[in-house]
């Protein structure tokens, strides 16, 4: 079956969602789906699926650089998340192109790149992938009626396509306000202090998603999907994550930023991977499941 066409991690838990809600109203499968429908065992046995999510601000099918990554771990025995965020800047070897900045690999290969080169840093397999765009970013959120968010400096500045004017303070943001939020950088931590905002906004949209009265609006945002998502996860494994959706404890989401520190190298600035750290935290994100853990023998 060719993979569905559907921004950070929201966009996986709101796929997962509105799939289940597509269902319950009603919606159908195509012929081939309803075959693949009794297939979805793959996720009751698997114990953990790690999916990569990736954000750009091109289209959907350039191979552009990457602004956020971050690889997500779904834990279908404990009904647990885990998100590992790792800042764009990272400096990593990518496979047959030397050492780079980890947002550089999508250009330069891929999809099937950023897997192979995040997947031989943190020693860990990456099953799947979603990637998807910021203006797809901006519907999502206002179909959802906005997300409630804690901004917590004044947030103003000029980026290239755009202006970042937000206050501080407790409020709802709509969509444009949400992308403000998610791609503010200019603060003493720069990206590094983004990717903890991505987070912060992640499990906010989450639990959004997941209040009654917005239960009936998700079937609205599959055709939003369908334009500014993809993903190599089918439309009947992602059933299978639907039914499991509403057992998942979002009240403790693991969330962690990939250990390093700055720094200038041949002119170029860099976040550097703290190699001892790193496995100490790839452990805790991943909840010791030793067997999905790559041996690098």
């Amino acid at each position: 079956m060719k993979s569905l066409p559907l921004k950070i991690g929201a966009a996986l838990l709101i796929i997962i969602a509105c799939v289940g809600s597509y269902m319950f109203f009603g919606g159908d499968l195509d012929p081939q789906d309803k075959k693949e429908e009794d297939q979805d065992d793959w996720i009751r046995g698997a114990g953990r699926i790690n999916i990569l999510l990736l954000g750009t601000d091109s289209e959907i099918g350039n191979e552009s650089r990457t602004d956020t990554i971050i690889l997500a771990s779904v834990d279908t025995e404990q009904k647990k998340l885990s998100f590992l965020s790792i800042p764009r800047d990272t400096r990593v070897n990518i496979p047959s192109y030397g050492d780079n900045r980890i947002n550089a690999a999508n250009h330069l290969g891929g999809v099937e790149l950023v897997k192979e080169t995040i997947s031989k840093l943190l020693k860990v397999p990456i099953d799947y992938y979603v990637l998807t765009n910021f203006e797809g970013f901006i519907g999502i959120v206002d179909i959802l009626g906005g997300v409630e968010i804690d901004v917590e400096q004044n947030m103003k500045c000029r980026v290239y396509d755009n202006v970042i004017n937000l206050e501080k303070g407790i409020q709802r943001l709509d969509g444009e306000k949400a992308l403000q939020y998610v791609r503010f950088r200019y603060d003493k931590l720069g990206d590094i202090s983004r990717t903890q905002r991505q987070q912060k906004f992640l499990v906010a949209l989450a639990k959004e998603m997941m209040q009654a009265k917005n239960v009936v609006k998700l079937p609205a945002l599959i055709p939003q999907l369908q334009k500014t998502v993809e993903t190599d996860l089918t439309l009947a494994q992602l059933l299978g994550l639907a039914r499991d959706g509403n057992n998942y404890d979002l009240d403790n989401i693991t969330v962690q930023t990939l250990p390093g520190n700055f720094a200038t190298i041949n002119g170029g600035s860099y976040w550097v991977v703290d190699m001892e750290k790193t496995p100490e935290v790839v452990l805790h994100v991943f909840a010791g499941q030793n067997k999905n853990i790559i041996d690098e023998s």
